[in-house]
């Protein structure tokens, strides 16, 4: 019997949904994204759930993400290996739009600011 290895393609993912989360009022806070993967011509949607890089990576020595398939979450699937993804495959495109979240961000509250400035201006 002939057996051929499978050549494994790389899966994209891309955030479409990006929100920051406290648990209580002083909390650690986390950022929670949708991510659609596409891997081998199937689609997927992920939830999943970056903790802070600074301090929870440090902790562990590790990346500190969860993922969850979101089809199996809708089923009430929570189990341990049947709704069970490495965090660490995720970790890295959570990070991208965390810090693209944070320029758009900057860049508004900038231009919030300059509109500001220029209206509190007095004319000559």
């Amino acid at each position: 019997m002939i057996t051929r290895k499978r050549k494994r393609v790389e899966s994209t993912k891309q955030v479409t949904q990006l929100d920051y989360h406290r648990n209580g009022i002083c909390g650690l806070g986390f950022h929670v994204g949708i991510v659609k993967e596409t891997d081998d011509g199937e689609t997927r949607e992920m939830l999943v759930i970056r903790f802070p890089k600074d301090e929870a990576d440090k902790l562990t020595g590790m990346v500190v993400c969860a993922a969850f398939d979101l089809a199996k979450l809708d089923e009430r699937e929570i189990r341990f290996f049947h709704n069970s993804w490495r965090g660490d495959h995720y970790a890295d495109v959570m990070d991208e739009a965390i810090q693209a979240e944070r320029d758009k961000r900057k860049i508004e509250l900038e231009e919030s600011q300059r509109v500001r400035d220029l209206d509190l201006q007095v004319p000559l």
